[in-house]
């Protein structure tokens, strides 16, 4: 999930902790709304409206706080040291991953297109 969405539901960590489910939750925290800031960069020549988050959120302390164990990757190669150590852990965890606000979310659909007509990459 990201950053934007994880803070609409971040409450059912609490639920999560209290009912010991083993889940594992990814967070892909880029402090935008990663699509609509995607499509503001890309077709309305960087004018974002509404969409940066800018929040000072720590999304580890805060499950932590809930009971819910979480850990912060900010290196590229940490997804393949650490990722999948935290994986293997038992019970549940909140795992922020800390990517570039440039970073493109694909495939995507342009607005106003049609499913045939989605990004795929850029050349």
């Amino acid at each position: 999930t990201g950053d934007g969405s994880i803070m609409m539901n971040c409450q059912e960590f609490a639920t999560i902790a209290d009912n010991d489910i083993d889940v594992k939750v990814v967070v892909i925290r880029n402090e935008i709304l990663g699509m609509v800031g995607q499509w503001q960069r890309l077709f309305y020549n960087h004018h974002y409206s509404q969409s940066e988050l800018k929040g000072k959120t720590d999304l580890v302390k805060l499950a932590e706080a809930m009971g819910v164990k979480g850990y912060r990757l900010t290196k590229k190669e940490e997804l393949e040291t650490r990722l999948p150590e935290i994986l293997a852990e038992k019970g549940a965890v909140l795992i922020d991953v800390v990517i570039p606000e440039e970073e493109d979310v694909l495939p995507m659909v342009p607005g106003g297109k049609r499913l045939d007509q989605m990004v795929l990459g850029y050349l």
